[in-house]
């Protein structure tokens, strides 16, 4: 019904020009302005009971859809309340009433909510276009990359240093990078009104909302913050920190396909570290910040969907004793890693049978638990396992308090560590699309020493790549020189191998004969025992001889130095040296390019002088840890418990099961042909090493060391075609042929360089086959025959730890 000019109302002090204007908006109401042509005036038809307006339209944007939002404000005596409804309550009367203010009503006129709707829809080209990112992680605003936290964003802006910054067009879809404002211009109730996003706010779940790296105000806290996080990386094992820490900033970088699981014993402080790692993002974390598997699983997948490049804490694996494939915990395990790593999602089909957007899930999960999940050797292949016991922060927790421990969680509590991530943030955002390349094609060119499932290759170079990032960061800003980024990069390096050797080695638990054998070898490259070789001149001058190096030997340089010649005579001095009576030998400590240049001189008679003192330089071997065994001709004799003992340390260093013992494993040995030679109703030999007799296996050397002498080329791609059927015939055939090999090179051995020197090609191979006999009608017998055509042996010496020792008195090898 036509009222009077509301604007005339007492009390009402709106000013609006109606002139060029179809609605009016007062306390009194919202009103349709309609021109009588007849009486030259308007009339003024109430539709609502409150004057109502959008003042600013929302575009939510996720990873299924973008959704619209509208912020109503009322005009009230009281004030101007404001309501966000979804644009979907516009679509009839009776969801309009469920979200508008209590209070409000419309005019008995049929079409007052359509023009009421059609009143707001005209407040579109003047409202404010405003973006709510619901997960975290980059985007794109405004053509800069954006970082979304639950505290607002950071860009290159952010950064309290200059910085020069890329150019991001025609990038985002290529780096997985959502576009703030194409998402918004693409929605088609919008569409031709393409409107700048004026703001951007950040909302996520209330399980997200403490993520909060705020970059520091200074460049100077920025360098204290980074060179906190440099310490952190030496507070405990080398081989657990150079891998967790890095991950964090390969995961700011890009989506990691990665899963960090710290396993361990409880009290080994697994979720205290874990915290530390969740200090990086959320100040102060506490428990309540981690996420558990006693969750559901969509919930998990939920969280994860959300979370973008930021880590997410499951705290405490637990897996039922005798439970089937490790039961319900470790199901769930496997399906969430395989969708974070795999960035894949559950499909779902909605009412009508069409498939509904999916949700992927992002973030670098980390889970701590007390065992790995059992009989799921794909997932382990997933994740990055991290062995965590009593002695990982050993050195960090020992002596006074407050310890090392201690004084990084008060760091954490004042959000120095969040501050660290920050400015790492605000510095990778000028230049993301540079590290995103980087992270794609490494090009670290790691090379493993034993066969590598490619997933964890892969997933160890995105560990190092991360670590680049992190290093080449603080030398930029001055928190660290070159050569300490030199000695952090080799230290994560380091870690990187482990962590291929470690999985290899948890690979073999499934064959104890294979383990022991990798065992024992990286036993003996560590220097923690030896394999003890009797006559190492002749070892060393051999062509085909096994490298002393892979023995548990290093070679260190020994000057032999001449006395004090008081005539100064030159030729004098150097007729003495050499000489047992006037020599001395001393160690000479020489740096790394000094004995690099020495490489090719073994021996330098004469080299140096010091006064009247001559200097003879020679290359010595010297054997580290415990002896484990003799190298003994093609064969290795082990003692046993020795062996044994170095491979279960190595073992547990590596998060595996101990080897059975000595009786039962000699029988393993045996039943796969490791042992070559043995006494009867035993798999052991005993022989006499000195005055003492020993027990040993004697097992072939290839056994060992296959893959460290390379005597034959190997094809690797055919190699991966073959079945595992196929495979173990291949290998044991190789494995023959290399036997076949070595001794045929023994024997050439003797016969070239201690047989006769003088005797031609033809007398070397008839020493070697000589030619059968031949009979005559003299010849009384064939036994007679055959003892007069005998060779007998040429007197020779043997090829020192080459040849069959001689019995003693009793029977034994010496």
């Amino acid at each position: 019904m036509p009222i009077a000019n509301p604007l005339h109302s007492k009390g009402n002090d709106c000013d609006q020009d109606i002139s060029n204007s179809r609605w009016l908006r007062t306390t009194n109401g919202t009103f349709e302005i309609r021109y009588r042509p007849k009486d030259h005036d308007y009339e003024y038809v109430r539709i609502a009971s409150h004057g109502i307006c959008i003042k600013t339209v929302l575009f939510v944007i996720s990873q299924r859809e973008t959704r619209i939002r509208y912020t109503l404000e009322f005009l009230t005596p009281d004030g101007t309340p404001c309501q966000i409804i979804q644009h979907e309550d516009l679509a009839d009367e009776q969801a309009f009433f469920k979200v508008a203010l209590p209070g409000f009503t419309l005019s008995a006129n049929s079409r007052s909510f359509a023009l009421l709707r059609e009143c707001l829809m005209e407040d579109l080209p003047g409202a404010s276009f405003e973006a709510i990112l619901t997960t975290l992680g980059w985007y794109v605003w405004q053509g800069k990359y954006v970082f979304a936290h639950a505290g607002g964003i950071i860009s290159a802006d952010s950064a309290c240093w200059e910085s020069e910054l890329d150019d991001p067009s025609g990038t985002p879809q290529l780096l997985d990078v959502i576009d703030i404002d194409k998402a918004c211009s693409d929605v088609p109730i919008l569409a031709g009104q393409h409107r700048p996003i004026s703001a951007v706010h950040v909302r996520v779940p209330e399980q997200l909302a403490g993520y909060r790296p705020d970059p520091p105000k200074t460049q100077e806290e920025a360098r204290s913050s980074v060179r906190a996080v440099l310490e952190l990386l030496a507070l405990g094992d080398p081989n657990v920190t150079y891998v967790a820490v890095p991950a964090l900033f390969a995961a700011a970088i890009q989506d990691p396909r990665v899963a960090i699981f710290l396993y361990g014993e409880s009290g080994s402080m697994k979720t205290e570290f874990a915290l530390l790692l969740l200090s990086f993002f959320i100040p102060n974390a506490q428990e309540r910040d981690c996420a558990s598997f006693k969750s559901t699983e969509n919930a998990l997948r939920a969280l994860f969907s959300s979370s973008g490049n930021v880590p997410i804490v499951i705290d405490d694996y637990i897996q039922l004793p005798g439970s089937r494939n490790g039961g319900d915990e470790a199901k769930k395990a496997e399906n969430l890693i395989r969708s974070v790593v795999n960035r894949t999602g559950k499909d779902r089909c909605a009412g009508d049978g069409s498939l509904r957007p999916i949700d992927r899930p992002r973030g670098l999960p980390i889970i701590t638990g007390e065992i790995l999940p059992d009989g799921l050797e794909s997932l382990r292949r997933r994740t990055i396992n991290l062995p965590v016991d009593k002695g990982t922060f050993e050195a960090a927790i020992q002596g006074t308090r407050p310890n090392r421990f201690d004084h990084f969680q008060a760091l954490a509590r004042q959000g120095t560590l969040a501050q660290a991530m920050g400015a790492f943030i605000a510095w990778v955002a000028g230049r993301l699309p540079d590290h995103r390349d980087f992270l794609e094609e490494p090009g670290h060119d790691i090379v493993p020493d034993y066969p590598t499932h490619l997933r964890l290759l892969e997933a160890t170079e995105y560990i190092l790549s991360g670590s680049v990032a992190m290093l080449e960061f603080a030398r930029e800003i001055g928190a660290c020189s070159d050569a300490e980024c030199e000695r952090h990069d080799s230290l994560a390096i380091d870690a990187a191998s482990n962590i291929l050797d470690r999985a290899y080695f948890e690979s073999l638990e499934d064959s104890p004969t294979e383990a022991f054998g990798q065992l024992v070898q990286a036993a003996l490259s560590s220097l923690r025992c030896h394999i003890e070789v009797m006559d190492i001149d002749n070892h060393k001058d051999w062509e085909y001889a096994i490298p002393l190096e892979l023995l548990g030997y290093t070679e260190r340089e020994v000057a032999v130095t001449d006395l004090s010649n008081e005539s100064g005579d030159e030729e004098a001095c150097l007729d003495q040296i050499g000489s047992p009576e006037a020599a001395v030998n001393t160690v000479v400590e020489k740096s790394a390019a000094e004995a690099s240049c020495d490489l090719n001189h073994a021996t330098s008679k004469g080299a140096d002088r010091n006064g009247s003192k001559y200097v003879e330089h020679e290359n010595v071997y010297r054997p580290h840890g415990k002896r484990v065994g003799w190298l003994h001709g093609i064969h290795i004799d082990l003692i046993p418990e020795a062996a044994l003992a170095e491979a279960n340390s190595m073992a547990g260093r590596a998060g595996m099961l101990s080897l059975p013992g000595k009786k039962a494993f000699g029988k393993m040995l045996a039943s796969q042909n490791w042992i070559a030679t043995r006494n009867k109703d035993r798999n052991t030999l005993k022989v006499r090493r000195g005055n003492i007799v020993h027990e040993v296996w004697r097992i072939h050397c290839l056994r060992l060391f296959e893959t460290a002498l390379r005597w034959s080329a190997f094809d690797v791609e055919g190699y991966r075609q073959m079945s595992r059927v196929e495979r173990q015939h291949a290998a044991a055939d190789r494995r023959e042929t290399i036997l076949a090999q070595l001794r045929t090179k023994v024997v050439d051995f003797q016969v070239e360089h201690l047989l006769n020197p003088v005797l031609t090609e033809t007398d070397r191979k008839a020493v070697l086959t000589p030619a059968p006999p031949q009979l005559d009608e003299d010849s009384a017998t064939t036994e007679s025959c055959e003892k007069r055509y005998t060779p007998a042996p040429l007197p020779y010496r043997p090829l020192p730890g080459y040849d069959e020792p001689d019995k003693d008195e009793d029977g034994m090898d010496s």
